[in-house]
């Protein structure tokens, strides 16, 4: 098997429903679990325009994101989470003006990005 939970991925999980507030808003203010009143670790008080989602990831990638963490916090930064980086990940590539359009596959992307990287040094 390839690690994937296939009854969730066909509905048969007794996990949350179509109907949590977790998943859906009907009123468009983001549901308890994307705010808090003092963001928890790594986590901003309030997020802008929320959307949760899930990605599955290599185990090399998580420990990436959690060596990263920890040598974050032990040089004196705060405490971030899993989310926090990939967040502030995606917020540099964001500002960035590397043009990815023509980009064909997932590696693509990763040798662009990197090329990119090397020239800012």
């Amino acid at each position: 098997m390839n690690g994937i939970n296939t009854e969730r991925a066909t509905g048969k999980s007794r996990g949350r429903s179509r109907n949590d507030d977790v998943t859906r808003s009907t009123t468009g203010q983001p549901s308890s679990d994307q705010t808090s009143s003092d963001g928890g670790p790594g986590r901003p008080k309030e997020l802008q325009n929320p959307k949760r989602t899930s990605m599955t990831l290599e185990e090399d990638h998580v420990e990436f994101l959690d060596d990263m963490a920890a040598r974050i916090k032990l040089g004196g930064g705060e405490k971030l989470s899993r989310g926090a980086l990939l967040r502030a990940l995606l917020d540099a590539l964001m500002r960035g003006d590397e043009d990815l359009e023509d980009a064909k596959t997932a590696d693509d992307v990763t040798r662009r990005l990197l090329k990119c990287f090397r020239n800012q040094e």
